[in-house]
């Protein structure tokens, strides 16, 4: 169990058996462990995660340039959307855990301010160079500096998205 340096905050990681949820197989393919199976496909994958996490934050750096040259519109919103969602979600299957909850709290800004108009955009900003840092240093849970980027940016937008609906 991690806790964080705010006490009011506790992270339980997941520890699922896989082997649990999966039915049983017939006698004539008993001999396989889908489960192992599929943690070997992953590991013969897992050479590629950094190239992968590398590419979906050159995609959200390009996406925040276009915003910051030719300003914010539905595309653009949209696709800084879909870019920090692909990696709150992918970032911790392919071990960069703070990414993924550095693009969770920008998750949050998109979503919680309705008025685009409103988005605090340095805040923003701030996001991506982290997310870009983070995954250019491949700094871990561990990392203090990558720690206290994560917690200072939540801080921020939970308080600029405090009372918003849907929370």
């Amino acid at each position: 169990m991690a806790q964080t340096s705010n006490s009011t905050v506790e992270v339980i990681p997941v520890q699922v058996d896989l082997r649990e949820k999966a039915p049983p197989l017939p006698a004539f393919r008993a001999k396989i462990d889908p489960v192992a199976a599929a943690e070997a496909a992953v590991k013969k994958l897992s050479f590629q995660f950094k190239n992968w996490m590398l590419k979906e934050v050159e995609t959200i750096s390009v996406v925040w340039k276009e915003i910051k040259a030719e300003g914010m519109n539905d595309q653009r919103f949209d696709d800084l959307f879909r870019s920090s969602h692909d990696i709150k979600g992918q970032a911790e299957t392919l071990g960069y855990p703070l990414a993924g909850q550095v693009a969770y709290s920008l998750c949050l800004l998109l979503e919680l301010i309705p008025d685009r108009k409103n988005l605090p955009l340095p805040l923003m900003e701030k996001h991506i160079q982290a997310m870009c840092a983070i995954v250019y240093e491949k700094a871990n849970e561990e990392n203090p500096v990558g720690k206290e980027l994560v917690t200072a940016l939540r801080a921020i937008t939970d308080d600029l998205t405090a009372g918003a609906e849907n929370r």
